[in-house]
C-alpha cells in the first residue's frame, strides 16, 4: 500500500474552490487512472488505499480538499466512513463512487452530506471530471455563502454595537410615521420603554406640531435624500420639553422605494443654554466695558476738578494784600476740595478691597441713636443751606439702641445714602432714620429729589453705573457710593432696596438684624482731649510722634500741642524704639508704619516686649487690604489712614487713653 502526492499545474482556480483530490480506492490501477485524469484536469491528488489512512491524513493536512471515496474499503464502508469523520468534527466536502448501483445507499450517504453519486462503470472516468468540477463549484458556492454570511452578521454586529452604543436617540419609523425601532439612547432620553413606543405614531413625542411638520415638509423636498440638521422641540414621556437637533433621511430599499425614515435626535439643552449665557456675558461685557469707560471719564474729572481747586487757590493765597476774609474763604475751598478728592479715593479703594474679598466686619458696640444725632449735625447745615427741611427717625431709647454691628459700615451705608439724597434733591425735604420690625433695625433714607426712570432701578448698585454719565450731567461724584453702600449691607447680612418715581423722590430701606447689646461705660479719670477743659483736671501727658515726612509731623504737632505736655519725635523705628526704653512715661504713639531704618510694625513688636500700656495708633498712607490686621497683629491698638482728620483722629485717642486709665487704675 502506498501514498503517492502528485502536483498539479498552473492552473488557476478561484480561492473558494477545492484545489486537492483525495482518492480513497484500494484498487491501485483505478485510483491511479482517476489520479492521472484528475491531474489534467489542474487538481493536485494524493492517492488513498484505506479508510484510516484517509483519517491519518486529514487530521495531518486539513486544508482545502474534496474527497473521492469508494464505498467499499477493505477497513470500513464510505458510511463508516464519514461517521467516523463526523465524530472528530472534520468537515470536508467529498463524493462516493461504487461498483453497483444501489439507491438505498446513495440516498443514506446524501443524507450524511456527500456532494455526488458516481457508479464505476465504462463510462466512470469519462464523466467523472465533470462531476468533481460540478462539486468543486458547489463546494465554492457554499463557502461564498458562509463568507458572505458570516460578513453579514459580523456587519451587523459592528452597525448594532454602534446603534446601540451613540449618545444620541435613534428612531426608524415607516412611511406613516409609526415608531418601528429606536436605539437605548431614544429611550433613556425620552423616558420611554420599548415596548411603550413601538407601534405607536412620532406625534407622542412631539413638543410643536408646526415645527414637525416643516420639518417634514423639507424632507420631502429633499430629493437627492441629503441628510439635514434642525433644531425641534421635543416632548419626553413626563412632559417635559427640551430642544433637539435632530437630522432626517429617507430608508430605501434596493429599488429606491421609500419604506420609512431614520431620525437622529441630539438632546442640545445644555448647548443652547450656555450659548444664551455667552451672548448674555457678551453683552454685559459690552456693557461693563462702556461703563467703565464712563467711570474712568467721570475719576478724571472727579480727581482733577478738586486738585484744581486745591492747586488754584493755594497760589492765590500767595498774593499779597488779602483779606482774612478771602484768605479763610481760599482755606476753606482748598479743604472742601481736599474732602472731595480724599472721598473719592476712599471709594475706590473701599470698591477694590470688596473685590478681592479683603473688606473684613469688625463687630463691636454701636450706639445707633448718638450715629443718627451725628448724621443729623453733620448734614444740616448743608441741608438747610438748600433750602430744605431735614427730619429724623429714631424708634428706641438710648439704651436699647446699643446693637452689635460694624460702625464704619453703618456709618459708611447711611452717610452715601444720604450724601445720595442731597445731590439729587434741590427742594423739600430729606429723611432719614430706623424703625424696630420683627427683630430687624429697618433703616430708611427718604427724599423729595429728582427720582430714578424704573428701567435704572436694577441697575443703580451695580458698580461703575450712575443715574446720568453724560458730559452735560450736573451732579459730581464717582458713582459708587450706591454700589459700596450695598457691598457693606451684604457684610452686615442684611438686605437693600429701593422705591422711586421719577420726579417724586426716592426711598432706600436698609434691614439689618437688631443684636442688642449691653452697654458698659467705662468713666475714665483723664479728661478728654480736644475739649475746653472746664473744671475737670488731667494730669500732664506726653506723645511720641513717630514720623519721617515733615508736613505729617508739623499737622500732628499742631493737632496736639494743646492737649499733651510733652510732644516728642522720632524719625526712624530705631528712634522710637530708643525714645521708649528711656521714656517709660509715653502716654501715646503716634507709629508711622513705613519708616527708614526699622518700620513701625517692628518697632511696636520690640516696645511690646517692655511696655505693654502705652497706647499706640498706626498711621499709614498706604490703606490698602490687610494693613489694619497687620498693625494690630504686631501690637498697635488702633489703625488710621492718612490723610488723617482731626476729629477722627482725636475720638481715636480719647478712646484708647480712656482704656488705659481703666487698665492701669489711673
Amino acid at each position: 500500500m502506498k501514498t503517492n502526492s502528485i502536483e498539479t499545474g498552473n492552473v488557476e482556480k478561484n480561492e473558494c474552490a477545492p484545489k486537492t483530490l483525495l482518492i480513497v480506492e484500494d484498487d491501485e490501477g483505478l485510483n491511479r487512472l482517476i489520479s492521472r485524469r484528475m491531474k489534467r484536469e489542474g487538481f493536485k491528488t494524493i492517492q488513498i488505499f484505506r479508510g484510516d489512512q484517509l483519517l491519518n491524513e486529514i487530521n495531518e493536512n486539513n486544508t482545502d480538499l474534496l474527497l473521492l471515496i469508494d464505498f467499499r474499503l477493505p477497513d470500513m464502508t464510505a458510511v463508516e466512513l464519514i461517521d467516523r469523520m463526523h465524530h472528530d468534527n472534520l468537515d470536508v466536502p467529498f463524493l462516493v463512487m461504487t461498483g453497483q448501483g444501489d439507491e438505498t445507499t446513495a440516498v443514506e450517504l446524501m443524507k450524511r452530506g456527500a456532494l455526488d453519486y458516481l457508479i464505476k462503470d465504462n463510462n466512470f472516468l469519462e464523466i467523472l471530471p465533470r462531476k468533481i468540477h460540478k462539486a468543486c463549484e458547489v463546494v465554492e458556492q457554499s463557502r461564498r455563502m458562509i463568507r458572505v454570511e458570516k460578513a453579514l452578521r459580523e456587519s451587523e454586529k459592528k452597525y448594532r454595537l454602534l446603534y446601540n452604543s451613540i449618545w444620541d436617540a435613534i428612531l426608524v419609523t415607516d412611511t406613516s410615521r409609526n415608531i418601528i425601532d429606536c436605539n437605548p439612547a431614544f429611550l433613556k432620553i425620552f423616558g420611554f420603554q420599548q415596548e411603550e413606543i413601538t407601534g405607536r405614531k412620532t406625534f407622542v413625542i412631539d413638543a410643536k406640531q408646526d415645527e414637525y411638520e416643516e420639518m417634514g415638509r423639507m424632507l420631502q423636498e429633499n430629493f437627492e435624500n441629503k441628510p439635514f440638521i434642525k433644531v425641534v422641540q421635543y416632548k419626553k414621556k413626563n412632559g417635559e420639553v427640551f430642544p433637539g437637533e435632530t437630522g432626517s433621511f429617507y430608508l430605501k430599499d434596493e429599488s429606491g422605494k421609500i419604506e420609512g425614515f431614520i431620525g437622529l435626535i441630539r438632546d442640545v439643552s445644555e448647548r443652547i443654554k450656555a450659548e444664551e449665557e455667552l451672548i448674555i456675558a457678551k453683552e454685559k461685557a459690552e456693557e461693563n466695558d462702556k461703563l467703565k469707560s464712563a467711570f474712568l471719564a467721570n475719576m478724571s474729572h472727579e480727581v482733577r476738578t478738586p486738585m484744581n481747586g486745591i492747586m488754584g487757590f493755594a497760589e492765590l493765597l500767595k498774593e499779597p494784600g488779602l483779606t482774612r476774609d478771602e484768605q479763610l474763604n481760599y482755606i476753606s475751598i482748598i479743604v472742601k476740595s481736599g474732602d472731595r478728592m480724599l472721598n473719592t479715593l476712599n471709594d475706590i479703594l473701599n470698591i477694590s478691597r470688596i473685590e478681592v474679598g479683603q473688606m473684613e466686619v469688625d463687630i463691636s458696640v454701636v450706639n445707633i441713636n448718638e450715629q443718627i444725632d451725628y448724621l443729623r449735625d453733620f448734614f444740616n447745615y448743608e441741608i438747610t443751606r438748600k433750602g430744605m427741611h431735614l427730619y429724623i427717625h429714631k424708634d428706641l431709647s438710648d439704651e436699647q439702641a446699643d446693637i452689635y454691628t460694624d460702625k464704619e459700615k453703618l456709618y459708611g451705608i447711611l452717610i452715601n445714602l444720604i450724601k445720595n439724597a442731597i445731590k439729587y434733591s434741590n427742594e423739600g425735604y430729606i429723611d432719614f432714620g430706623y424703625r424696630l420690625k420683627d427683630k430687624l433695625l429697618e433703616f430708611y433714607v427718604k427724599d423729595s429729589g429728582i427720582g430714578i426712570d424704573k428701567e435704572k432701578l436694577e441697575s443703580i448698585f451695580e458698580r461703575f453705573v450712575q443715574a446720568d454719565v453724560s458730559n452735560t450731567r450736573g451732579y459730581e461724584g464717582a458713582g459708587l457710593g450706591l454700589s459700596l453702600a450695598r457691598a457693606y449691607v451684604e457684610l452686615l447680612e442684611g438686605k437693600i432696596n429701593v422705591e422711586s418715581e421719577k420726579g417724586k423722590g426716592t426711598i432706600f430701606h436698609v434691614s439689618l438684624p437688631y443684636k442688642s447689646a449691653i452697654k458698659n461705660k467705662v468713666v475714665s479719670q483723664a479728661a478728654d482731649i480736644g475739649s475746653s477743659g472746664g473744671e475737670q483736671k488731667r494730669k500732664p501727658m506726653t506723645v511720641l510722634i513717630a514720623e519721617d515726612e515733615e508736613p505729617a509731623l508739623i499737622y500732628l504737632q499742631q493737632v496736639l500741642k494743646r492737649d499733651f505736655e510733652k510732644i516728642l519725635h522720632a524719625k526712624n523705628g530705631v528712634e522710637a524704639l530708643e525714645i521708649c526704653r528711656s521714656t517709660p512715661d509715653i502716654d501715646l504713639i503716634l507709629m508711622d508704619i513705613r519708616m527708614p531704618k526699622m518700620d513701625g510694625h517692628t518697632a511696636t513688636r520690640k516696645i511690646r516686649e517692655f511696655n505693654k500700656d502705652v497706647a499706640i495708633i498706626a498711621q499709614t498712607a498706604h490703606a490698602l487690604g490687610g494693613d489694619r490686621e497687620e498693625a494690630l497683629a504686631a501690637g498697635c491698638d488702633d489703625y488710621i489712614s492718612k490723610p488723617i482728620k482731626r476729629d477722627k483722629l482725636i475720638k481715636m485717642i480719647n478712646k484708647h487713653l480712656e482704656a488705659k486709665c481703666y487698665r492701669t487704675g489711673m
